[in-house]
Formats: C-alpha cells, structure tokens, sequence
C-alpha cells in the first residue's frame, strides 16, 4: 500500500528536533512493514527565527520512506492571520509539493492526516479534487485550551463525514471532541519508538533516589508544581529532580529551585535527542508529568519501555495509561497529593519491576 502522511506541524527540523516525531515514527514504521509512505509537511516559519535562520532539509530519501518539506515565511504573528486566508496559504504549499511527489512517486492509496488544522482540512480538498480517500487522527491539545474556534465547528464536522475514520488518541479526548462536535471518534494510541525497548532499567542501589520530567517548560506541564512537591519532602536529602527540555519558562524555573532551597539537587538538562533522553529515563527511578492537560502523553509510555514507574496527573491521557501496576494517578494541580504520591514511590519502588512494567 502507499501511504502519504500529513502532519499539521513542522517536521523534525534542525530547530525543532521534537516537531513532528510521531509522526515520522509513525511513518518508518509502516515502511518497516513493507509499505510505501510518503510524507509531506508544510507549514509557516514565524518571527522568531527571522535573524537566526531557520535550515531544514526539502526532501529525504530512506529507502521506501520519501519526505518533503516546505515551510514558507510569514512577518506577522500566525494568530493574526484569518482561518480562511491561512489555510489557503498552507493548501497552496501542499498542493505544490503534492503535484511534484506525485510526478516522482506515483498516485498515494489513502492518505493519513494528523490534525483537523490544517492537515486534515488539506486532506479534505486532496479527496474533492483526486479522489484519495484520508482518514484524521486529531493529537491537538489546542481543542481543551480554547485554540480551536468553535466557529469551526461546521467546517470541522463536514471533514468528519469526509473522512473514512476519525479518530483520536485518548479516552477522555474523545469524549471531549464527541461532545463538541457530535462525531463518534475512535480511540488511537501513539507509538513508541523501537529506541525505548532496546535497553531496560537495570536495579541497583544508588546514592540517589532521581525523579525525571521529560517536557516543554511552560505553563501547561507545570514544571512548578514538581518542583514544589519534591522540595516538600526531599529538600536537603539523597533525591534528585531531572527535567529534560526547554521553553519559556526556564529562568522562572530557575529561579524557583533557587528559592525553593533545592537548586543542588535539581537538575535542567535542557533538549536532548530521543537516544539521550531514553538514556536519562534508564539512570531515573521514578518519571513525574505534571501536566494540566495531555491528549495523550507518549513520554509515559517511553518511561514504560524503559522500565520505570509513572506519577502523573489526572489531565486527560495519562488515564489511558497509569494504572495501581505501574505507577500513581494524582488530580491536576494537587501539590500535596504530588508530593505524598513521590514519597510513596520511594518507599514502595522495589514493588515496581522494571521487567513487568506496562
């Protein structure tokens, strides 16, 4: 079969490594399986590369996995541009690339879009104009935040009908879009990559006890609350706090272990690269998501893989995942239930075997 695969996002760039990896695992992995796929990502690079450049590689071969990129600049802020106007512009991008990859590569069987906007409302015209038939997984957390106008509702649900699935990536997201827009999503879980499964958690006794949190440091994945949890039971003693990524709010983070009396014990790594963040999982005890809300929470699954045991908040996703098995489920924003759930961990880690984790 020949698969093409639309991303909403930029995909695995230079400047955003992360952008777009699930897509792009996805996408080797139906080439493992023998498919033909093709993938072609477009998009918009705003303001804030303007002086520092923004490189990216047009197109990559691997073996029967073709990608395309194409990523146009834009001098005014994407949230100003009307829903109409930017989605004109994002389909003239695709249908360019699309003409070309067609020429190279042949007609695609069916195409998968990740995303309402703008993906899926592409996949939506690729059918009027040729026919393909799509089907639309929606990962957006943008619908829970408010980011998706619900004067879009209409166009949204017309896609739905057009589409051969719809699907979603958690329990509690599809209750939200079924509630929303009166179509019955399917639920659709993320993959992990083979990378995670490779090495698993070997026991020994440590000097330390290191609760991991892998995410963008922002106000969503409330890295805040972490820090205050553990400073609550751990400060001055043997335990370690690890984030891996960036964002900004970095310095307030900072600054917070600063005031918090932790700042030794914590540690920024910054972003890593999926085989270093997979060999940071491996050195951890215990991974924490602090989250307000996750579609679906893929770094849960990848601490799965490696072998250690979850705290995660009630925030959407993570309740597909944690179960009284493999780790601890807390109500979002809970600081005390954070902090007794990682106190809990710790007495109670040599019942958590990396071997049967899942």
């Amino acid at each position: 079969m020949h698969i093409l695969i639309l991303p909403s996002e930029h995909l695995v760039t230079e400047k955003a490594p992360l952008a777009g990896v699930f897509q792009l695992e996805q996408a080797r992995a139906l080439a493992r399986a023998g498919h033909k796929v093709g993938v072609i990502s477009v998009g918009v690079i705003t303001l804030r590369h303007l002086l520092a450049g923004y490189p990216y590689k047009e197109q990559e071969q691997f073996e029967n996995l073709y990608i395309a990129r194409r990523y146009e600049r834009i001098f005014v802020p994407a949230r100003y541009y009307p829903h109409k106007f930017f989605q004109k512009k994002v389909s003239r991008m695709f249908f360019t690339e699309y003409d070309a990859y067609v020429k190279e590569h042949g007609r695609p069987d069916v195409v998968h879009a990740h995303n309402f906007l703008h993906a899926g409302l592409v996949a939506a015209e690729l059918k009027d104009k040729h026919g393909i038939p799509f089907v639309l997984t929606e990962h957006s957390s943008s619908f829970a935040r408010g980011g998706v106008p619900e004067g879009l509702n209409s166009d949204l649900r017309s896609l739905c009908e057009k589409a051969a699935s719809v699907n979603c990536v958690s329990l509690s997201f599809k209750k939200l879009l079924n509630q929303r827009l009166g179509v019955n999503f399917e639920v659709f879980h993320n993959i992990v990559d083979d990378i995670f499964f490779e090495k698993r958690r070997i026991e020994k006794k440590d000097d330390y006890f290191r609760f991991l949190n892998v995410a963008s440091l922002d106000d969503n994945k409330n890295q805040a609350l972490a820090l205050r949890a553990f400073s609550k039971k751990f400060k001055n003693q043997k335990y370690r706090l690890a984030f891996i990524g960036d964002g900004p709010l970095e310095s307030k983070l900072k600054n917070l272990a600063k005031q918090l009396g932790v700042v030794e014990q914590v540690e920024f790594l910054g972003r890593l690269p999926r085989e270093s963040v997979r060999d940071e999982m491996l050195k951890s005890h215990c991974f924490v998501l602090s989250s307000t809300f996750e579609t679906f929470g893929v770094v849960l699954i990848e601490a799965l893989a490696c072998g250690i045991p979850l705290i995660a908040t009630k925030c959407g996703g993570p309740e597909d995942i944690v179960n009284t098995g493999n780790g601890i489920l807390i109500d979002v924003g809970s600081e005390d239930q954070l902090a007794a759930a990682m106190e809990k961990i710790v007495k109670t880690h040599d019942n958590y075997r990396p071997e049967q984790l899942q």
